[in-house]
């Protein structure tokens, strides 16, 4: 059922910060059940040599340069935005 909103369910909330707080909560339990499970079959697998280790380097590496790389991938297109005259913009719509 929907609620006074054509895009939000009853019992759904439009609020931007409770969805960011979801996506954090749900991103670090996804983090930390892999990683237990991943504990979990390395210790399973242990007498065939398989060894667990995080290579915190290359994790870094690979966060730094994904951030950095939607840093630039939404600075454009934001700059674009920031410059552009809105009632122009809505009388083409």
């Amino acid at each position: 059922m929907l609620s006074g909103r054509y895009d939000t369910p009853s019992g759904a909330s439009d609020d931007p910060l409770r969805r960011r707080r979801h996506r954090v909560i749900g991103g670090a339990l996804g983090i930390s059940v892999g990683v237990f499970l991943v504990v979990l079959t390395t210790q399973a697998l242990s007498d065939q040599g398989i060894v667990f280790a995080i290579p915190w380097r290359t994790m870094f590496v690979f966060v730094l340069g994904t951030t950095a790389v939607c840093l630039l991938a939404s600075m454009l297109p934001g700059r674009r935005a920031a410059r552009l005259n809105i009632l122009k913009a809505l009388q083409y719509e």
